[in-house]
């Protein structure tokens, strides 16, 4: 489930090393916004497709169209880790245009200081978490 990050105060991220979640899974098709700097790393991987959404045309990013999982996602691990596009680097950050959403579901996240990384707090993402190569 994705929670405002306004809504769940400063959080920790400590690693996907050894997690056994499915987050690159969904049954349903899953889409990513995508802003202008980030199409060139999208679409080497990814269909991107234009969208009609609160009266103005948005950029998307189709990461599972469907089948259970995004296809770059085998054997529980991603296969394209390294040249992943920026909403999957995000993780388990989600932007929606103009707000940021947090998984709850991730196991990797933490109010305890101590257990990692500050990802975010009620009014910001961390800089250190996200930023382009």
């Amino acid at each position: 489930m994705f929670v405002n990050i306004k809504d769940v105060g400063e959080t920790y991220f400590s690693s996907c090393e050894n997690c056994q979640n499915d987050c690159c899974s969904a049954p349903l098709v899953s889409l990513a916004p995508l802003i202008l700097e980030d199409i060139e790393y999208a679409y080497k991987n990814f269909l991107i497709q234009f969208a009609y959404i609160n009266n103005e045309l948005r950029l998307l990013m189709v990461i599972n169209r469907g089948e259970g999982s995004c296809k770059y996602f085998i054997d529980r691990r991603c296969s394209i880790y390294e040249e992943r596009p920026p909403a999957c680097r995000m993780f388990p950050i989600s932007p929606y245009f103009d707000q940021f959403f947090i998984s709850s579901d991730c196991s990797a996240l933490s109010s305890n200081k101590d257990s990692g990384e500050l990802i975010c707090d009620e009014e910001n993402i961390s800089p250190n978490f996200y930023h382009q190569e």
